[in-house]
């Protein structure tokens, strides 16, 4: 190999460095015309295309009515996209796209949760309704808005001029603010605030405005370019004013079925057509149709109801025994007392030195009630009851048919209306006495005793309630069945909970579910509830889903479940709670109190306690405060005679309101059979309706 001269290999050098310096210039020179080319597409493109918002609009038919469906034959959501330039693509789960004047309506497969948009002069732009909304995807048959903005920057500078949506917002802005119904060109629209605003092309367009008790109103609007238009409309009343008065006290007014207030009414109504109903417990019913026109005033005047009467014939012993109906002293026993109204009544016969006898009466019209029989013996607080009564007892429970349960040393028996230990204390716990016999414990077992002591039906049950249309229901291995009062097992332990017979049937629950069986152990009422009470007046409580209602016995809802709760019926009223507040129901499902009460109990002997502004009273059943609410706390009325908490302390008031036994007790139940408990210095004892208690402690 010959070697260059010395010369010629530094000129080649050269030149070669040369080709070298000048290759890298220009990668140099275009890296960096790219950046500079890149950051004008980012200049450009942030000045573009960027979404804002997507919305549903529920008012808005036109997914439905357009009937545009995906290959699986669904129903496609559309979405509006507010974006006057022709020209644009839309993929993703596009089934149709289509330009109509100013916007782009963009049909879309059932579960679609973004598409991507291709407009000309700016880089595609993905929406992804996540991300712009709380919509997770768009549902079939749902109209959508998408909400851009700078679009005006890809409209060429010599066309922005001559550049138009095809259209304007027309605002109708309305009074009144609520429950209005708008229509704009027969399409319904959404309204908020009062008002409803909507993209329309140029020309002329209707609308249609209404709402309950006043006036339509029709109109048409031209929409050309420029500021929006804007339409107030104002409609005018179209209510007449109605007033009511009865001249019955007590008397229930209703306005085309709906309770609407007691004794007297004054209400606005729309014009038209009302039956007017008025009713009261014991009279003959009233109704009249009214015709009540727009703008006028119409009163109403109810005459007075007739009452309807029957007859009670109280024939019980011993003679001069005191005999109370609803609580007020009509006179003596054996005695006819006529011109009393129909209904139901509570009937109290007292005597000193005899247990009080209350029950409730049905009287009807024309015919005569018969109630004959004899007080027992040992009524009241007698110092022979309080010298009977053991002084070491620790504990007591209410009587129940002659009996009440006592707890002495740590073990429970049974005490006479004597207060003489009828039953040796010697069981571990003890309930009242039903239908002749009375649960015991012993040794973590229920079984059952009667009246003379002798455990008729042995401790062997895991738990045991208490006889009722004569059968009980027991538990046995963590099952539940039923027993008659032979200790017989008639139903199998096999559901998983079961409450007491209740006028033939008694619920039962299955795998979470709960049904009704009669009592040859028949699944009658199939378990589909979410929950079950007894029956009581014909009717139960069931809870389907999140509400309540009444089924019959033939498993019939007969009362919709759309109560947030409610109890069982309880002398012909029920009460349920509408949101926050509570009322009553008749057995059509018709209220005839209106729920307007923080708190209310079951109706007992006529009168319900209800709680207002944190004070307790008692309503009757037409609705009316017949007792102030002044109490601190109350409890249902009982053989005449309701508990109420008067700063602390317990008495009893009578169904006049009196206080009739002085506040003086630390608790208090109900009476029963003519006795009361009551809490003092923190031990239990008894009082009896003269006050007399016994405790010596005044």
């Amino acid at each position: 190999m010959h070697r260059l001269p010395f010369s010629t290999t530094g000129a080649y050098r050269i030149l070669f460095t040369e080709i070298l310096e000048y290759k890298l210039m220009a990668k140099l020179i275009k890296t960096f015309l790219f950046i500079v080319l890149l950051g004008l597409t980012f200049s450009a493109s942030s000045d573009s295309l960027k979404v804002e918002r997507l919305a549903a609009n529920p008012m808005d038919i036109t997914a439905r009515t357009a009937n545009v469906r995906d290959l699986d034959k669904e129903l496609c959501a559309l979405v509006r996209v507010s974006l006057p330039i022709e020209g644009c693509k839309f993929e993703g789960n596009v089934v149709k796209a289509e330009y109509d004047v100013g916007e782009y309506l963009v049909f879309l497969a059932p579960g679609t949760k973004m598409f991507r948009i291709k407009c000309p002069g700016t880089v595609p732009v993905d929406v992804r309704f996540s991300q712009v909304s709380d919509i997770e995807s768009v549902e079939s048959g749902v109209t959508y808005t998408l909400y851009l903005s700078g679009y005006e920057d890809l409209i060429p500078t010599d066309n922005r001029k001559k550049a138009d949506a095809g259209g304007n917002y027309l605002v109708l802005d309305i009074t009144p603010k609520t429950d209005v119904l708008v229509k704009v060109d027969d399409v319904l629209q959404k309204v908020e605030n009062g008002q409803a605003l909507t993209f329309l092309r140029y020309g002329t367009h209707t609308y249609d405005v209404q709402a309950e008790g006043y006036a339509p109103e029709k109109g048409t609007v031209t929409i050309g370019k420029g500021d929006r238009t804007v339409v107030n409309v104002t409609l005018r009343s179209a209510r007449a004013t109605f007033h009511v008065n009865s001249e019955t006290p007590g008397t229930s007014i209703y306005v085309n079925g709906k309770h609407v207030g007691t004794d007297t009414y004054l209400g606005e109504q729309p014009a038209g057509t009302y039956l007017v109903e008025a009713s009261k417990e014991g009279y003959g019913s009233f109704s009249k149709t009214v015709e009540l026109a727009e703008g006028e005033t119409t009163m109403l005047t109810i005459p007075a109801l007739t009452p309807i009467y029957g007859v009670l014939n109280v024939g019980y012993s011993p003679v001069e025994s005191q005999v109370l109906i609803d609580g007020k002293n009509v006179g003596t026993s054996p005695g006819v007392f006529n011109d009393i109204t129909v209904g139901q009544h509570t009937i109290s016969i007292s005597k000193s030195g005899y247990a009080t006898f209350t029950t409730t009466v049905n009287i009807t019209e024309g015919e005569v009630a018969n109630l004959s029989g004899s007080l027992q013996q040992g009524g009241g607080i007698t110092q022979e009851f309080v010298n009977n009564l053991p002084k070491e007892y620790e504990d007591l429970g209410s009587f129940s048919e002659g009996l009440a349960g006592i707890k002495i040393r740590g073990k429970w028996g049974f005490i006479d209306k004597s207060g003489k230990l009828e039953i040796p204390a010697e069981y571990d716990r003890c309930y009242v006495f039903s239908e002749g016999l009375a649960q015991v414990g012993i040794g973590g077992k229920y079984g059952f005793i009667d009246k003379n002591g002798k455990l008729v039906i042995h401790a062997k049950y895991d738990y045991a309630g208490s006889f009722s249309e004569g059968l009980v229901q027991v538990e046995i291995g963590g099952k539940y069945g039923f027993i008659d009062k032979s200790g017989k097992l008639v139903i199998q332990a096999k559901y998983d909970w079961c409450g007491n017979f209740s006028e033939g049937l008694a619920v039962v629950e299955i795998g979470g579910k709960s049904g009704f069986i009669d009592k040859s152990g028949k699944l009658v009422i199939p378990a589909k509830y979410d929950y079950s009470d007894s029956f009581s007046d014909g009717l139960a409580v069931v809870q389907i889903g999140e509400k309540k209602g009444f089924i019959d016995k033939n498993g019939k809802l007969v009362i919709f479940a759309e109560y947030e709760n409610c109890s069982d019926f309880s002398e012909g009223l029920a009460k349920v709670l509408i949101g926050e507040n509570w009322g009553f129901i008749d057995k059509n499902g018709k209220f005839v109190i209106p729920a307007e009460y923080d708190v209310a109990k079951p109706f007992s002997e006529g009168l319900a306690e209800v709680e207002i502004g944190e004070k307790c009273g008692f309503i009757n059943k037409n609705g009316k405060l017949v007792i102030p609410a002044e109490y601190d706390g109350a409890g249902p009325f009982s053989e005449g005679f309701g508990c109420v908490k008067i700063g602390g302390k317990y008495g009893f008031i009578d169904k006049s309101g009196k206080l009739v036994i002085p506040a003086e007790y630390d608790g208090a139940w109900q009476f029963s059979e003519g006795l009361a408990l009551v809490k003092f210095g923190g031990k239990w004892g008894y009082v009896d309706k003269t006050g007399r208690s016994t405790f010596d402690f005044r």
